[in-house]
């Protein structure tokens, strides 16, 4: 989460919709550096992701934020639910299962870690315990008590409207050539210096939504892309239908988004 008296603004950090890269943008206009960066035990809430906090726990025990958060103008992404599961599984089966192949002859121990990770989310109390964190809810982070907080939503697939609406609004500056999370990049070392070279070139001379688009090609170039593992993780029907019904607020704020923005 990011706080910027300056700007007046706030930008909530839901788990795995491209929150990484816009925090390493907004990072230096933030009132609370030391908050929300770590890993650590709480007193009260144990050990907490403080990237990630729901808007009930931001409520609950940073009262200073949340007061921000109801009075400046308001940012998020939200991630069609079916991805930001696999990349919600992809990541958790990496950080804390130490498994980073995520191709095609992993299927079926895949599919048995999701099947695990669904029986989790169902219990009480699951989605709260901290290995589990990108898992957590999109709404959570939306809404609270029915109503919604965060003005201002935007689409993972639109993130060129974002960063059109921080430079026109707050005069922030947004470089989507860098987006995507790294975590995933094969070691293409002169390609990868190439494109960090060429990348202040093409900043200043492309539009925006061109910047994003090189920058996603870029991407695939030099990674493992997840995109079939992740179709046919989802030909499994039970899958499908849990995290369908698990994350359905999910699915109705991410389809009323329409052209990016609500």
């Amino acid at each position: 989460m990011i706080v910027s008296d300056t700007h007046k603004m706030v930008f909530v950090h839901v788990p795995k919709c491209a929150g990484t890269t816009v925090i390493r943008h907004l990072s230096a206009y933030d009132c609370f550096p030391r908050d929300f960066k770590a890993h650590f035990c709480h007193p009260k809430l144990g050990l907490v992701n403080f990237y990630h906090l729901p808007l009930d726990i931001l409520r609950a025990h940073f009262p200073v934020q949340f007061v921000k958060l109801r009075t400046y103008e308001s940012y998020a992404i939200v991630r069609e639910p079916r991805r930001r599961f696999s990349s919600a599984l992809f990541h958790y089966l990496l950080e804390f299962r130490n498994h980073g192949q995520m191709t095609r002859d992993a299927l079926p121990w895949l599919r048995q870690e999701a099947e695990a990770v669904c029986e989790v989310l169902n219990m009480p109390g699951g989605p709260e315990r901290y290995e589990y964190t990108f898992f957590q809810k999109q709404v959570r982070f939306i809404r609270l008590d029915g109503e919604r907080l965060v003005e201002n939503l935007f689409s993972f697939e639109n993130l060129p409207h974002f960063a059109t609406a921080l430079k026109e609004r707050h005069g922030i500056t947004l470089d989507l050539g860098e987006y995507h999370n790294r975590r995933y990049l094969k070691h293409h070392g002169m390609l990868d210096a190439a494109i960090r070279a060429a990348r202040p070139v093409y900043g200043r001379v492309l539009p925006t939504t061109w910047r994003y688009g090189l920058g996603a090609l870029f991407h695939d170039l030099m990674r493992d892309s997840p995109e079939p593992v992740h179709r046919q993780l989802f030909a499994d029907g039970a899958l499908c239908r849990f995290v369908d019904a698990h994350y359905s607020e999910d699915r109705e704020i991410y389809q009323s988004l329409g052209g990016g923005q609500a």
